[in-house]
């Protein structure tokens, strides 16, 4: 009985403790939108980066948590207006709280892991002008009940796994103008309804599962054509089909965007779609349209991009394409990347001679006109087309010789002319084409020698296939300056003479295919260092000698028909029978069961007694170098006990290993407070190594499970092996070891920025100096970019290898405690031999499909240009203003001369505070003459370095010279001017 007493005593102390608690907190987050903000943070299962740690914080008020904005409403009371997180690494589910929130216009959640459905009660929201749930994971269907919101504008789901159909009560929200729900699992018919939305703009549907209501009814895109401000139609990849509807010709004539492609429509082409005068994309690839192409296709005045892939047109290429002088994207083949004669899905059946006036196509980035039925020579008026950047002429019956000045077409990075019956040589003058990634002449007649100038374009990286072609001679040895390779294909032709052992000096090469020709002598051993090599055919050749050891670590090995002797291995890629193949070499030996060779014979006596003496020698000599190793280590590790760490490393240029147990105690067990980064490939720590060394080291561990963080980390380190620059970040060591689970570890060791990156000093307000947000100078500013220009010259011009750094961009620019900028990050670098010291304009555009979004581009000068206009404008090259066609480099531009002081980072413009000036009376300074002459310089520098044509950008050389006299020049008018004060 007493216990009983006791226990209720002791649960109401709980309770009233309880609600002591909840009545502190509901005190100080009193509004019902801080308690629908915690339901939705209760809803995140997994926050690694803490985004939402801010959220519940009694001390902060909820207007002030991350991601969330506020607006005084009656009573002036805060309410939240916005709810937008982007891009966080965030998991867990979308809370129906969210629907408490009565004041909210903006609910912007995309780019996370959220998952689960899409609460009905969003439909709550009256207010709500912008849905934005895109690039997560939701399922189940879109709800009904968004129909409620009558005031949205904007709605975006793209990128989820929505299923069911689209809420046709959709158009009651009659102001909506931008719909967004491609590549979700959307099925059903697309409601008619639509057509009531008079002010419709965007419509993006493609990449689901959505079908017309029956075979041939298109009463939907009838209703769209009520939709007098669409502009935007996208209905591609879904499953529509029937007769294609004369009712396009009737939609709004602001259409810019019409896409159809990858759905089963059939008929003739569009009759009366010339209507459509603004029409800028056209996408009708992958259907099921025949007959000719009319000529009223040249009263397309505007249109830039025509894609007629994979469907079964026919008749010839009308004369009045050559009208269409805005076309930069002319597609009327096959949409497949890889080269080659794909599996049949669907081809056009375009007969007839290429016109020789699809020269006066200047602005052609793609030409893609095979396969089809073409035949004739290649026209010369090609080569007048200087823009363009992929031409595929593949599976014709084109004849006669590649045009001579093929290589004019400077930009060009994909070239197929393959399964055609051309002949001749190989031009020479495709040497020019520096930045040529994939080159595709397999099954022609060309002979001759393999020219020189191809093989030193060392922007060739996806693939040479020169196979099935009567190219005789020896192969060259520059073929090792293809050092970005993966794949080559020399088959099928008479190439004779040894292997050339430079092609070890490919390293990136995965596929090798050398077969039917006629070389001869060993396998080279040199080509060990292929460690990339998964697949090599030698087969049908006239080889000799024995089966090198290391081909054993390949996949797939193709020996047979040469003159082989010796043992067949029997490990690795030698066990399995269905990977490798030896037939035809009567010499051969051993190996597997399977291929029931003739045993190896055995060594007489002498021989085994010569081979025990000389194992025995072996040993002796491996035992005592043992010995003399452990002795000479035990006294470097004497003397070096007097050095701290750090200079150790410093005093070994091979960058001896530290271990992963340093490491780990360095960082706290890399605990999360010393966490001051995360990049692609992994994380990066501030840690102590020693008491000995007093400067702090960063450390980036990189995340394994991550594809491609191996290669990034083999990339980072053979790049700053070599290099040593005082704007570059110093590697101080590596770890290459098995951490405390058993697992692979990779760390690099770095100096310590203690200043950070750039872009937080840009976009961040986490720099601060006594409570006030710090500011970069006009002449801080000029040293950083200058510091960045300094480091990218010596790179591609004065280092021991020429080093193109493939990501530059303000986050990988680190700025040291005296404000010195450190170019980092090297994890996409690529290493170029090039020993005529080409331009930077030249070796940089030889690298594409890589670094960052903003600021990629072919070349580092690209990227450098960009890197400049954000310093000084304050804008990311990705802003939101940046959309319909509007850059960076065009926003800059457009402002140049007249305007430049509307479009520079505000910071700059800052009047400086003195200390009994209040934190709200900051006001704009009068910006002197020499300022605004030296910004305006500045920013031409950048444009220079931005333009879109490499051959319009300046060296990278010439933009440090012209901002080193820039800054000058500046220096000495603020010091003229302080003098004459």
């Amino acid at each position: 009985m007493a216990l009983t007493i006791w226990l209720r005593i002791y649960s109401s102390f709980l309770l009233i403790l309880f609600f002591s608690q909840n009545f502190v907190i509901s005190s100080v987050q009193s509004s019902g939108d801080a308690i629908a903000l915690l339901s939705f943070k209760s809803h995140i299962t997994y926050d690694p980066d803490g985004a939402l740690a801010s959220w519940g914080n009694n001390s902060l008020h909820f207007c002030n948590w991350l991601g969330v904005t506020c607006s005084n409403h009656s009573g002036n009371e805060a309410r939240v207006t916005a709810l937008e997180l982007l891009g966080f690494d965030l998991a867990g589910f979308l809370s129906p709280s969210l629907g408490n929130l009565s004041f909210l216009y903006k609910l912007h959640i995309s780019e996370t892991r959220i998952s689960g459905s899409i609460p009905h009660e969003l439909g709550s929201l009256s207010n709500l002008r912008l849905l934005n749930l895109s690039h997560n994971s939701l399922v189940g269907e879109i709800p009904h009940t968004l129909s409620q919101c009558f005031l949205l504008q904007i709605i975006s789901l793209k990128y989820n796994m929505l299923d069911g159909e689209i809420p046709s009560n959709l158009s009651l929200c009659t102001m909506l103008r931008f719909i967004d729900f491609n590549s979700n699992n959307l099925i059903g018919i697309i409601p008619a309804s639509f057509g009531a939305l008079k002010s419709l703009e965007v419509l993006l549907l493609h990449n689901n599962k959505l079908v017309a209501m029956k075979e041939g009814d298109w009463n939907f895109l009838t209703a769209l054509t009520n939709c007098s401000n669409l502009k935007f139609l996208g209905l591609g990849k879904n499953s529509l089909t029937g007769l294609f509807p004369i009712s396009v010709t009737n939609l709004s004539v602001h259409l810019k965007y019409l896409d159809l492609e990858e759905n089963q429509i059939y008929g003739g082409f569009p009759f009366g779609i010339e209507k459509l005068v603004n029409l800028q994309e056209l996408y009708l690839g992958i259907n099921h349209f025949s007959g000719a192409i009319p000529p009223s296709i040249g009263e397309f005045l505007m249109l830039k991009t025509f894609d007629l892939s994979n469907n079964q047109f026919s008749g010839s290429i009308p004369p009045s394409f050559c009208n269409l002088s805005s076309l930069s994207y002319l597609n009327i083949g096959i949409n497949n990347l890889q080269g080659g004669i794909p599996p049949c899905f669907g081809w056009n059946k375009i007969s007839g001679n290429i016109p020789i006036e699809i020269g006066d196509l200047f602005g052609l980035n793609l030409l893609n006109l095979g396969p089809n039925n073409l035949w004739g020579t290649i026209p010369v008026g090609i080569e007048k087309l200087t823009s363009l950047q992929r031409l595929d002429l593949r599976g014709n019956g084109l004849s006669g010789k590649i045009p001579y000045n093929i290589g004019n077409l400077s930009m060009l990075d994909i070239l197929y002319l393959d399964h055609n019956d051309l002949s001749g040589h190989i031009p020479s003058n495709l040497g020019s084409c520096k930045q040529l990634m994939q080159l595709y002449l397999q099954y022609n007649k060309f002979m001759g020698p393999i020219p020189k100038e191809i093989l030193s374009i060392t922007s060739l990286s996806l693939g040479i296939d020169l196979s099935n072609n009567l190219l005789t001679g020896l192969l060259s040895i520059d073929v090792g300056l293809l050092v970005n390779l993966e794949y080559l294909a020399l088959s099928s032709n008479k190439l004779s003479g040894q292997i050339p052992s430079n092609l070890a000096q490919c390293a990136q090469l995965k596929y090798l295919y050398m077969d039917n020709n006629l070389f001869q002598g060993n396998i080279p051993s040199s080509l060990e260092a292929l460690k990339s090599l998964e697949l090599f055919n030698l087969s049908h050749n006239n080889l000799s000698g024995k089966i090198p050891k290391f081909l054993e670590s390949l996949q797939n090995v193709d020996l047979s028909y040469n003159h082989l002797e010796g043992e067949v291995p029997k490990n690795g890629v030698f066990f399995n029978s269905s990977a490798f193949s030896v037939h035809g070499n009567d010499k051969l030996c051993g190996g597997i069961v399977e291929l029931k060779l003739p045993p190896c014979l055995e060594n007489n006596q002498v021989s085994r007694k010569n081979h025990t003496l000389t194992m025995l020698l072996a040993t002796v000599i491996i035992i005592t170098c043992i010995i003399l190793l452990f002795v000479l280590s035990i006294w470097k590790r004497r003397k070096s006990k007097k050095l701290p760490s750090i200079e150790r490393f410093e005093k070994d240029h091979n960058h001896v290993q530290v271990s992963y147990a340093e490491l780990r105690r360095a960082t706290n067990g890399f605990s999360s407070h010393n966490l001051i980064g995360r990049g692609s490939f992994g994380s990066v720590y501030i840690g102590n190594l020693d008491h000995n060394w007093q400067k702090s080291i960063a450390i980036k561990v990189l995340n394994l499970q991550q594809k491609g963080a191996s290669k990034s980390f083999e990339l980072e380190c053979k790049a700053l092996r070599s290099v040593r620059h005082r704007n570059l970040v110093r590697i101080l060591t590596s770890c290459s070891s098995i951490n405390h689970e058993g697992n692979d570890f990779k760390a690099l060791v770095f100096e310590y920025m203690s200043n950070g990156n750039l872009d937080k000093w840009l976009h961040q307000q986490s720099i601060f100096d006594n409570d006030r947000p710090k500011k970069l100078s006009i002449i801080q500013r000029m040293n950083i970019i200058i510091d960045v220009a300094s480091a990218v010259d010596y790179l591609h011009n004065y280092g021991p290898i020429p080093i193109v750094h493939c990501d530059l961009k303000p986050s990988n620019v680190l700025l040291d405690e005296d404000m010195v900028a450190h170019v980092s990050d090297f994890g996409l670098a690529r290493l170029l031999i090039d020993t005529t010291k080409q331009s930077s304009q030249t070796s940089t555009s030889s690298i594409a499909l890589k670094g960052t979004i903003g600021y990629a581009a072919p070349g580092d000068v690209y990227s450098f240009g960009i890197i400049l206009l954000e310093l000084f404008t304050g804008k990311r090259p990705i802003d939101e203003i940046f959309n319909e066609g509007l850059t960076l480099h065009l926003f800059v531009k457009a402002s140049l001369p007249e305007r430049a002081m509307d479009i520079v980072d505000p910071y700059l413009l800052l009047q400086e505070e003195d200390d009994e000036v209040g934190e709200g009376l900051r006001r704009m300074r009068v910006v002197s003459k020499s300022e605004l002459d030296c910004i305006i310089s500045v920013l031409t520098v950048g444009l220079h370095c931005s333009e879109e044509s490499p051959t319009e950008r300046i060296p990278i050389t010439q933009a440090f010279n012209e901002l080193y006299a820039i800054r000058n020049i500046f220096l000495k008018s603020s010091n003229d001017r302080i003098t004459h004060l």
